[in-house]
């Protein structure tokens, strides 16, 4: 294991440009709209659960 983490600190590091940053924004938008309409789903479902 050693070995392998010596071989990856060699490696460069990838660099953050403009256009990776506002493509890695657009997703974790779209992740934080899916976990949101998730959660409301399972508050709706509850709710209906509770009223029968």
């Amino acid at each position: 294991m050693l070995e392998r983490g010596e071989r990856l600190a060699k490696l460069p590091l990838p660099v953050l440009e403009t256009a990776s940053l506002a493509n890695a924004m657009r997703w974790l938008t779209a992740l934080l709209i899916l976990a949101a309409l998730a959660w409301g789903v399972s508050e709706g479902v509850t709710r209906k659960r509770k009223n029968r």
